[in-house]
């Protein structure tokens, strides 16, 4: 395969001219090493060493909680590796009493794999990350063409007079499988693609950048896409080409997909991509939502919201409502405080306030308690003056011009039943199941309302997901057959 086809580390650096020049944690000397993707989609080393093979660094108590920094270095070949967050894991000895007859295999995960090649003073002109979980269900507005040309000759001569024996064939294929679009001043392909043979990629696909961002904006794009599409993309690296499509450099990681969970959940995207079939995507809807969501990203703190969002979409349901109801909290407070003043944020003036405080706190001195009863009479007084929840959340909605059903709001206490481990009635799990979509709804609402990414919503809750103005509520009882 060629590079732009899919990540090729593998090729680079399990090559006969590469070594470890640094072993950094590892057992040594080290005769041998692969190093590779597993099933799990994380980086594994395998070494094979003397069979006497020690490491040089002192080893960590049992316990010892870090931030593995380790690393081991490969050179040769085309350039310069290294392997981040080196972590020996099992490993065999086999003894003999010819050492070159014995050995050491150890195994060892890696965090991450960065290389550059030998090729300086070259410009980036093309980055593509690489992505596990790029759903095969869409209906894509683009096209990936694929053009071969291969010749042959072959000449048959005695030295100097011969004849020339010459073939060419060639083959072509075209698949509606990408979507171009923009985001800000970078121009985005996202697509799916086949993965080479023997590689376990569940939907392997990758988003191709014209120029060279860097590699937080990426990762700032690929969490508003995954929103946008209703799944969660699991990134797995990228590689970087020159104006010729010549690797300049690339890294890989150790991939994380929720627990293998992310490959559970099709597609949902949370409001419609396209207006005339469910998961269409046409370029103008996902141009205008990945931009508003990027453009809202820093303010609203989107990166830990993500977080937040697919991990309650993965939760089992005896526990989903917590995290929804965490994400929609940090949500509000991330825009509240972006957005100081949009809303009262407390129930009574500070004139009144300073009245009524100033009362407490004399009354609470004049008190015959100890003075630890006291101190704690002294801090509830300060939260007086803050509204509960549900004020906060009803001044919000009205500042975004949004309405909650009755069914909407009351799916809000499952949240607080999960949080106290009250526990569920075995007949109330399709209730349950049902205030979880009604939840994560919400969620997406809010965040379409605070950054304008669309004026509709995709009501997962009702029977065929109709499409709704983001301002109107799920109607009542509408996911139950007639």
């Amino acid at each position: 395969m060629f590079d732009w086809e899919w990540e090729s580390f593998e090729d680079l650096i399990n090559n006969r001219a590469v070594t470890i020049t640094d072993v950094g944690p590892l057992r040594a000397p080290i005769r041998t090493f692969v190093v590779r993707r597993d099933e799990k989609l994380k980086l594994v080393l395998e070494t094979q060493a003397d069979q006497k093979a020690e490491s040089r660094m002192l080893a960590h108590p049992l316990g010892t909680v870090r931030a593995n920094s380790d690393t081991v270095t490969f050179s040769g070949g085309m350039g310069t590796f290294v392997a981040h967050g080196v972590q020996p894991g099992s490993y065999s000895r086999t003894l003999g009493d010819n050492p070159a007859e014995g050995g050491l295999r150890e195994v060892s995960s890696i965090h991450s794999l960065e290389g550059n090649l030998i090729h300086p003073g070259t410009e980036i002109t093309y980055v593509i990350d690489w992505l596990a979980n790029v759903s095969n269900s869409f209906v894509w507005p683009h096209f990936t063409e694929d053009n071969r040309d291969n010749t042959k000759t072959r000449r048959l001569h005695d030295g100097v007079n011969g004849i020339d024996l010459k073939s060419s064939s060639g083959g072509e294929g075209r698949s509606r499988n990408c979507v171009r679009f923009a985001v800000g001043e970078h121009v985005v392909y996202l697509a799916t693609c086949k993965a080479p043979e023997g590689k376990q990629i569940t939907n392997s696909g990758f988003i191709l950048y014209e120029g060279n961002p860097p590699k937080e904006l990426r990762k700032k794009i690929v969490d508003c896409v995954s929103f946008a599409l209703g799944v969660f993309l699991v990134r797995l690296g990228s590689s970087s080409f020159d104006k010729d499509w010549n690797k300049v450099s690339f890294d890989a990681i150790s991939a994380y997909a929720l627990g293998g969970k992310a490959f559970e959940h099709g597609a949902l995207p949370p409001a419609p991509l396209g207006m005339r079939y469910q998961l269409e995507i046409t370029p103008p809807l996902l141009d205008r939502m990945v931009s508003a969501l990027f453009k809202g990203y820093e303010s609203l703190r989107l990166g830990s919201l993500c977080w937040a969002y697919w991990h309650a979409v993965c939760a089992t349901p005896h526990i989903a409502a917590v995290h929804f109801g965490a994400a929609i909290e940090a949500l509000q407070a991330s825009y509240l405080e972006a957005n100081k003043g949009v809303i009262k944020t407390a129930l009574i003036g500070k004139e009144s306030w300073a009245i009524l405080s100033n009362t407490c706190r004399t009354a609470i001195e004049g008190l015959a308690e100890d003075e630890a009863t006291k101190s704690v009479l002294r801090n509830k007084v300060g939260d007086f003056n803050n509204p509960p929840q549900g004020v906060i959340t009803d001044r919000l909605l009205e500042v975004l011009h949004l309405n909650l059903g009755e069914r909407e709001r009351k799916a809000w206490k499952r949240r607080n039943d999960a949080g106290h481990g009250n526990e569920l009635d075995p007949e109330g799990y399709i209730e349950l199941i049902r205030d979880i979509k009604l939840l994560r709804i919400r969620f997406n609402r809010l965040l379409f309302a605070m950054t304008g990414a669309t004026d509709f919503y995709n009501d997962h809750f009702t029977i065929d997901h109709p499409i709704r103005n983001l301002a109107d509520p799920v109607p009542e009882q509408t996911d139950l057959e007639p």
